[in-house]
Protein backbone atom coordinates (compact mmCIF):
# COMPACT_ATOMS: atom_id res chain seq x y z
CA UNK A 1 0.00 0.00 0.00
CA UNK A 2 3.30 2.46 -0.02
CA UNK A 3 1.73 3.62 -3.51
CA UNK A 4 -0.60 4.81 -2.35
CA UNK A 5 -3.14 2.58 -4.25
CA UNK A 6 -6.65 0.85 -2.23
CA UNK A 7 -5.97 -2.82 -2.17
CA UNK A 8 -9.62 -4.45 -3.09
CA UNK A 9 -9.83 -7.53 -0.50
CA UNK A 10 -12.33 -9.93 -1.05
CA UNK A 11 -14.98 -10.30 0.95
CA UNK A 12 -14.41 -12.63 3.64
CA UNK A 13 -11.41 -10.55 4.41
CA UNK A 14 -13.74 -7.62 5.15
CA UNK A 15 -16.04 -9.76 7.13
CA UNK A 16 -13.14 -11.33 9.55
CA UNK A 17 -11.83 -8.00 10.11
CA UNK A 18 -14.69 -7.03 11.50
CA UNK A 19 -15.53 -10.40 13.18
CA UNK A 20 -11.64 -9.68 15.07
CA UNK A 21 -12.59 -6.12 15.92
CA UNK A 22 -15.92 -6.90 17.32
CA UNK A 23 -13.85 -10.10 19.49
CA UNK A 24 -11.24 -6.92 20.05
CA UNK A 25 -13.95 -4.71 21.25
CA UNK A 26 -15.72 -6.99 23.47
CA UNK A 27 -12.90 -8.43 25.34
CA UNK A 28 -11.70 -4.55 26.00
CA UNK A 29 -14.99 -3.80 27.16
CA UNK A 30 -15.03 -7.15 29.13
CA UNK A 31 -11.65 -6.07 31.06
CA UNK A 32 -12.80 -2.86 31.95
CA UNK A 33 -16.08 -4.06 33.53
CA UNK A 34 -13.75 -7.33 35.45
CA UNK A 35 -11.44 -4.19 36.74
CA UNK A 36 -14.18 -2.15 37.97
CA UNK A 37 -16.28 -4.61 39.66
CA UNK A 38 -12.73 -5.63 41.11
CA UNK A 39 -12.21 -2.50 42.55
CA UNK A 40 -15.18 -2.34 44.04
CA UNK A 41 -15.38 -5.55 45.91
CA UNK A 42 -11.63 -4.96 47.16
CA UNK A 43 -13.24 -1.19 48.18
CA UNK A 44 -16.38 -3.33 50.21
CA UNK A 45 -13.86 -5.22 51.69
CA UNK A 46 -11.70 -2.85 53.00
CA UNK A 47 -14.67 -0.95 54.94
CA UNK A 48 -16.13 -4.68 56.31
CA UNK A 49 -13.03 -4.91 57.61
CA UNK A 50 -12.88 -1.91 58.88
CA UNK A 51 -16.05 -2.88 60.87
CA UNK A 52 -14.79 -6.34 61.80
CA UNK A 53 -12.17 -4.93 63.40
CA UNK A 54 -14.06 -2.29 65.47
CA UNK A 55 -16.67 -4.89 66.42
CA UNK A 56 -13.55 -7.44 67.51
CA UNK A 57 -12.24 -4.10 69.64
CA UNK A 58 -15.59 -2.97 70.84
CA UNK A 59 -16.30 -7.03 71.90
CA UNK A 60 -13.10 -7.22 73.59
CA UNK A 61 -13.77 -4.19 75.79
CA UNK A 62 -17.42 -5.22 76.33
CA UNK A 63 -17.10 -8.54 77.75
CA UNK A 64 -18.92 -9.96 74.25
CA UNK A 65 -22.46 -9.48 74.64
CA UNK A 66 -24.37 -11.99 71.92
CA UNK A 67 -25.20 -9.25 69.87
CA UNK A 68 -21.60 -7.98 68.95
CA UNK A 69 -20.65 -11.99 68.49
CA UNK A 70 -23.30 -12.73 65.97
CA UNK A 71 -22.06 -8.92 64.17
CA UNK A 72 -18.30 -10.52 63.92
CA UNK A 73 -19.49 -13.69 62.74
CA UNK A 74 -21.94 -11.54 60.18
CA UNK A 75 -19.05 -9.69 58.83
CA UNK A 76 -16.45 -12.38 58.77
CA UNK A 77 -18.77 -14.25 56.52
CA UNK A 78 -19.02 -11.19 54.38
CA UNK A 79 -15.40 -10.93 54.28
CA UNK A 80 -15.05 -14.57 53.44
CA UNK A 81 -17.63 -14.19 50.41
CA UNK A 82 -16.04 -11.02 49.02
CA UNK A 83 -12.44 -12.30 49.34
CA UNK A 84 -13.94 -15.51 46.87
CA UNK A 85 -15.79 -13.35 44.75
CA UNK A 86 -12.58 -10.78 44.27
CA UNK A 87 -10.46 -14.40 43.56
CA UNK A 88 -12.95 -15.36 41.27
CA UNK A 89 -13.25 -11.73 39.17
CA UNK A 90 -9.51 -12.27 39.49
CA UNK A 91 -9.40 -15.56 37.80
CA UNK A 92 -11.64 -14.84 35.20
CA UNK A 93 -9.77 -11.48 34.08
CA UNK A 94 -7.10 -13.87 33.63
CA UNK A 95 -8.45 -16.60 31.37
CA UNK A 96 -10.23 -13.74 29.76
CA UNK A 97 -7.09 -11.97 28.80
CA UNK A 98 -5.07 -15.19 27.84
CA UNK A 99 -8.39 -16.61 25.51
CA UNK A 100 -9.52 -13.38 23.60
CA UNK A 101 -6.70 -11.22 22.36
CA UNK A 102 -3.51 -13.35 22.88
CA UNK A 103 -4.83 -16.38 20.73
CA UNK A 104 -5.92 -14.38 18.19
CA UNK A 105 -2.58 -12.79 17.74
CA UNK A 106 -0.85 -15.92 17.70
CA UNK A 107 -3.63 -17.36 15.01
CA UNK A 108 -4.14 -14.15 12.71
CA UNK A 109 -1.87 -11.01 12.07
CA UNK A 110 1.02 -10.60 10.18
CA UNK A 111 4.22 -13.30 9.65
CA UNK A 112 7.24 -13.10 8.19
CA UNK A 113 9.42 -16.27 6.71
CA UNK A 114 12.27 -17.48 8.47
CA UNK A 115 13.56 -19.66 6.17
CA UNK A 116 14.28 -20.11 1.79
CA UNK A 117 12.21 -22.31 -0.33
CA UNK A 118 9.40 -22.41 2.14
CA UNK A 119 6.34 -24.31 0.06
CA UNK A 120 2.91 -22.19 0.20
CA UNK A 121 0.25 -24.90 -0.56
CA UNK A 122 -3.24 -25.15 -1.44
CA UNK A 123 -4.74 -27.12 1.49
CA UNK A 124 -3.57 -27.12 5.05
CA UNK A 125 -0.62 -29.94 5.77
CA UNK A 126 1.88 -31.98 3.76
CA UNK A 127 -0.13 -33.32 1.42
CA UNK A 128 -1.57 -29.92 0.38
CA UNK A 129 -0.17 -28.86 -3.40
CA UNK A 130 2.34 -26.66 -3.38
CA UNK A 131 0.96 -23.52 -5.35
CA UNK A 132 4.32 -21.19 -4.50
CA UNK A 133 7.24 -20.86 -2.92
CA UNK A 134 8.31 -17.56 -0.55
CA UNK A 135 11.72 -16.97 0.70
CA UNK A 136 13.33 -15.64 4.41
CA UNK A 137 12.17 -12.16 4.87
CA UNK A 138 8.18 -11.89 2.75
CA UNK A 139 5.59 -11.29 5.38
CA UNK A 140 1.97 -12.21 4.74
CA UNK A 141 -1.01 -11.27 6.65
CA UNK A 142 -2.81 -14.71 8.38
CA UNK A 143 -6.90 -14.73 8.15
CA UNK A 144 -7.25 -18.28 9.21
CA UNK A 145 -5.21 -21.12 10.92
CA UNK A 146 -5.63 -24.51 11.26
CA UNK A 147 -3.93 -27.72 13.21
CA UNK A 148 -3.52 -30.80 11.15
CA UNK A 149 -0.97 -33.28 12.98
CA UNK A 150 -0.08 -31.37 15.78
CA UNK A 151 1.30 -28.70 13.82
CA UNK A 152 -0.61 -25.24 13.08
CA UNK A 153 -1.17 -23.66 9.05
CA UNK A 154 -2.01 -20.32 8.35
CA UNK A 155 -4.09 -19.38 5.61
CA UNK A 156 -3.64 -16.36 3.75
CA UNK A 157 -4.00 -14.94 0.12
CA UNK A 158 -1.53 -14.93 -2.48
CA UNK A 159 -2.73 -11.92 -3.67
CA UNK A 160 -6.21 -9.73 -3.89
CA UNK A 161 -8.30 -11.81 -6.48
CA UNK A 162 -7.46 -15.05 -4.53
CA UNK A 163 -11.19 -15.82 -3.08
CA UNK A 164 -9.58 -19.37 -1.13
CA UNK A 165 -6.84 -19.11 1.25
CA UNK A 166 -3.01 -20.66 0.41
CA UNK A 167 -1.21 -22.29 3.12
CA UNK A 168 2.04 -22.22 5.11
CA UNK A 169 3.02 -24.11 7.96
CA UNK A 170 3.67 -22.13 11.65
CA UNK A 171 7.14 -23.93 11.81
CA UNK A 172 8.91 -21.54 9.00
CA UNK A 173 7.41 -18.61 10.38
CA UNK A 174 7.45 -16.03 13.14
CA UNK A 175 5.32 -13.33 13.83
CA UNK A 176 6.50 -9.86 11.91
CA UNK A 177 7.37 -7.10 14.29
CA UNK A 178 8.11 -4.19 11.92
Amino acid sequence: MSNGTKKNYPLKYKKQIRTFLILLAVSFLLNIWLFTQSISYKSALADLTEKYEEAKIQAQNSQADAESSAKIKSLESEIQRLKLQNEDLENNAAKNKKSSAFELSEEYGDFVITVDGVNVRKSPGLSGKVVDQFNKGYVFTAYDSSKINGTTWYGFYLNNEDTEYSWVSSALVKPFEP
